[in-house]
């Protein structure tokens, strides 16, 4: 079914290991945003003493914009953690379920998004567009 994805064969243990590493990457991103947003809230809280209101609007801004992403992270990580667990879910099963599969269709939806236009979005999306027609 999903076979040109993986790169000629799909293994669930792969996946598997695959997902619980993406997990603990968007873990480490996801603290380091976080780190950022502490470090620019001490910046914003210097620019308002100094009354330096403009810079500090500024930077609140990129605040949001980081508190959005970390948001993201966290909801991706947990997509991850669900497709984890209906792979395990799935063991003995020799095929995929239809609502796994659209779990996956997801995550590469999403993967393509964050790519620029140009040839590796447009590439991915033509092949989400031949999943989605198949399921």
């Amino acid at each position: 079914q999903m076979s040109f994805l993986f790169g000629g064969g799909f293994s669930k243990q792969k996946l598997k290991a695959q997902l619980k590493m993406a997990v603990h990457r968007m873990t480490l991103a996801k603290n380091k945003k976080t780190n950022q947003v502490n470090n620019t809230k001490k910046e914003i809280a210097a620019f308002l003493r100094a009354e330096q209101i403009e810079k500090a609007k500024i930077r609140a801004e990129s605040v949001v914009k980081m508190d959005f992403l970390i948001e993201a992270y966290g909801i991706l990580e947990l997509f991850c953690e669900v497709l984890v667990e209906r792979l395990l879910g799935e063991a003995g099963l020799a095929g995929v379920a239809v609502s796994t599969v659209s779990f996956c269709l997801t995550l590469l939806f999403v993967l393509a998004a964050k790519y620029k236009p140009g040839t590796q979005r447009e590439a991915m999306m033509k092949k989400l567009k031949q999943i989605g027609k198949r399921h």
